[in-house]
């Protein structure tokens, strides 16, 4: 519908972030996964910040985070580093 009514408009989808909970990060990785393969149908640009957020394990970095979750103030300076350059385009 956006792009009928607003065909010059940019859209940027977010993958979403990971967690320290396994559980949830499987539906998490099954979310982003679907994100990854619908990029190509150029209706979305992504900005995948999975990878950046995630340690070794694909959990989230315990060095960004308070609780697993809730990003702390390094989490959100990364944030802000990945998507600054998309919103500052011209």
């Amino acid at each position: 519908m956006l792009h009928e009514k607003l065909p010059n408009t940019q859209i940027y989808v977010q993958t979403l972030l990971p967690t320290a909970k396994d559980f949830i990060n499987k539906n998490v990785n099954i979310v982003n996964s679907a994100m990854r393969i619908h990029q190509s149908d150029g209706i979305y640009h992504l900005i995948d910040l999975n990878p950046h957020f995630a340690a070794e394990d694909g959990l989230m970095s315990p060095l960004l985070t308070y609780d697993g979750t809730h990003l702390n103030e390094k989490g959100y300076a990364l944030w802000v580093s990945i998507v600054k350059p998309y919103i500052t385009q011209k």
